[in-house]
């Protein structure tokens, strides 16, 4: 794998200050940390929201029902996130993923998995409020990230 750059550094950080400041109870956010989706597959996205569990996860890694948002920030990765990560997301039943789209300042936002991809798409720009669809209490002004 490219080592991270700067922007995209930059835009993990600045979701996961986002997210941490503002789902307090509602939701462990992980950065960059394993999903297991089964025996064979555990992606680390950039950033999870995750169902709060008793144990904060301590001795289990959390698995697709656990994922309320995934969130993959792309600069060299656009294509492997699109045409890898996403489909397999959709296989698995993530609810919503997002994917940080770094040269082009803008996101895609994905919900409605289905075994084949995802039925719903999205595409938001600078001016723009990002809201999880199961965290609504969420709101990122776009203009932070770019």
């Amino acid at each position: 794998m490219a080592p991270i750059g700067n922007q995209h550094a930059f835009c993990v950080d600045r979701l996961a200050y986002f997210f941490i400041t503002q789902v307090q109870e509602s939701a462990v956010v992980r950065i960059q940390g394993p999903i297991q989706l089964n025996d064979f597959s555990e992606p680390q996205p950039d950033l999870a929201l995750l169902r709060p569990h008793p144990t904060n996860y301590r001795q289990a890694i959390p698995t697709a029902l656990d994922v309320l948002l995934l969130v993959e920030v792309a600069h060299s990765s656009l294509k492997y996130d699109k045409e890898v990560k996403l489909p397999l997301y959709a296989r698995h039943g993530i609810k919503e993923v997002w994917i940080v789209d770094v040269e082009n300042n803008q996101i895609e936002i994905y919900t409605l998995p289905q075994t084949q991809g995802y039925l719903n798409q999205s595409y938001l720009r600078r001016g723009q409020y990002l809201v999880p669809t199961q965290l609504t209490q969420v709101k990122i002004p776009i203009s932070a990230l770019f």
